[in-house]
């Protein structure tokens, strides 16, 4: 199944996801194989990688389950990494290799106090400030501001692992 990651957010504030994703894929591999993907990032996006040295793999992305509240996604589905708009001719771009879905977590976002707080709950479990900050970070975001800027209200979905990496 098609996973689609945006290049920027809605300020315009670029993403970086391509390249987290590329991190949590290519670098525990091989530094040689991370070069070699260098290059054809650079063919594929007419640019070079960027260079910011602070950037931290992304090892999953979340999913809203659909209005029925189906759950889409499970354990040996194929990833295919996409970028782009599937509506405008050659639009799409595939961005890394397939992969196979590692695991499938629920995930659920509820603000409360009039949107003063939020808890998030993975798997039944509600997560502490700590988790929750390395937990926004493994999802490709800089901080946990920047995680509950994007999901800024209540939320329903599946967290998708192409890692080992579990909560």
């Amino acid at each position: 199944m098609r996973l689609s990651f945006k290049t920027k957010f809605e300020n315009e504030k670029p993403t970086y996801f391509i390249e987290k994703v590329w991190l949590s894929i290519y670098v525990p591999l091989d530094g040689m194989i991370l070069h070699a993907y260098k290059n054809e990032y650079k063919e594929k996006f007419g640019k070079e990688w960027d260079t910011k040295e602070d950037l931290k793999p992304k090892h999953h992305t979340i999913r809203r389950v659909t209005k029925t509240g189906k759950k889409r996604w499970h354990n040996k589905l194929k990833i295919q990494f996409i970028t782009g708009n599937r509506w405008v001719k050659n639009g799409l771009l595939a961005f890394a290799p397939e992969k196979n879905v590692v695991s499938v977590q629920d995930i659920k976002i509820e603000y409360y106090d009039d949107g003063d707080c939020v808890e998030v709950i993975i798997d039944n479990k509600t997560k502490t400030v700590d988790e929750l900050e390395q937990f926004c970070i493994n999802d490709g975001f800089e901080s946990s501001d920047d995680f509950f800027e994007f999901f800024n209200h209540d939320f329903e979905g599946q967290i998708i692992h192409w890692t080992d990496l579990k909560y």
